[in-house]
């Protein structure tokens, strides 16, 4: 762990349902915020789940 940043991750699946990776974004904590973090709770999940489904 790193002091005074925040961060979001997400899991990328595989084909057979196992996470295989994963995507994160960071910041330090005096821009990255709950308020700002939930901003892009979306697309970082709308992302990871288009990645997961290329995988098909």
């Amino acid at each position: 762990m790193t002091k005074n940043v925040a961060a979001l991750s997400v899991p990328v699946f595989g084909a057979k349902g196992n996470v295989i990776g994963a995507i994160s974004i960071s910041g330090p904590v005096f821009r990255w915020h709950e308020e700002s973090m939930e901003q892009h709770i979306s697309l970082l999940l709308k992302t990871a789940e288009s990645i997961s489904n290329s995988l098909y």
